[in-house]
């Protein structure tokens, strides 16, 4: 039972159960919260007879799925909650890290937000790496994953995600769109982020196919550009 007078969160997390991967490490950090009701929903894909189920209250999938299309299905119910948090498998967190995150989010009146990645994780996007001395960020960048977070409005606004694609990459160029007409910021959360760096990226799955999925996304929908995307329109220190 949730506990009155909380912020209520909804994290949902989609895990490869055949690959080494933190599941047990999140679940333990994000229940640990103290100033909000988490609750927590995870699908695990297992391909193989040897797949590892976290937790019997897991969903198990036995075929390779669209990661986005198991998420919306968690996320089914999403409106009943004041913040989402979508999460990968395979990150490492600090103590009091939703606590934390959502705190600093909600001081910066970020509606969609990320922790910022430590410096020895695997970056993809440079603006994702953690700012020494900054709290946080307001950009026009919000990264697809590991860790996205969304306050109830972005929820209503964003969710549910665009499914067509197995990686759903391209939808951190048209979430900047939406949310500027909707008057909300988005950001980056410097003073809490998310060590990424058991995996390295495009071991499991196709890099080159999520990049074609992600142009043809993009073609059918109003986006930034990189060179709009990738500033930082103010700081919190």
């Amino acid at each position: 039972m949730m506990e009155t007078g909380k912020a209520n969160i909804l994290a949902v997390g989609v895990y490869l159960a055949d690959v080494e991967n933190t599941v047990e490490h999140i679940r333990a950090n994000f229940a640990a919260a103290s100033h909000f009701n988490v609750v927590q929903r995870w699908t695990a894909i297992a391909l193989t007879p040897n797949a590892r189920i976290i937790s019997p209250e897991d969903r198990i999938v036995k075929q390779r799925t669209a990661r986005f299309k198991l998420i919306n299905q968690m996320l089914a119910d999403c409106d009943a909650f004041d913040w989402i948090v979508v999460t990968d498998d395979d990150v490492e967190l600090a103590p009091g890290f939703l606590d934390d995150l959502i705190s600093i989010a909600d001081r910066a009146d970020f509606a969609l937000f990320q922790p910022a990645r430590t410096r020895d994780s695997f970056i993809d996007h440079l603006i994702t790496a953690q700012c020494d001395g900054v709290t946080a960020r307001r950009t026009n960048f919000v990264e697809i994953g590991p860790i996205v977070c969304l306050r109830a409005d972005a929820a209503r606004l964003l969710i549910p995600f665009d499914q067509t694609t197995e990686m759903a990459w391209g939808l951190d160029y048209i979430w900047p769109v939406l949310i500027a007409e909707a008057g909300l910021k988005m950001g980056i959360v410097d003073g809490v982020a998310a060590a990424h760096r058991i995996r390295k990226p495009n071991v499991t799955y196709s890099g080159d196919h999520a990049r074609i999925e992600s142009t043809v996304l993009l073609g059918r929908h109003r986006h930034v550009q990189k060179s709009d995307a990738f500033r930082v329109l103010d700081v919190l220190v």
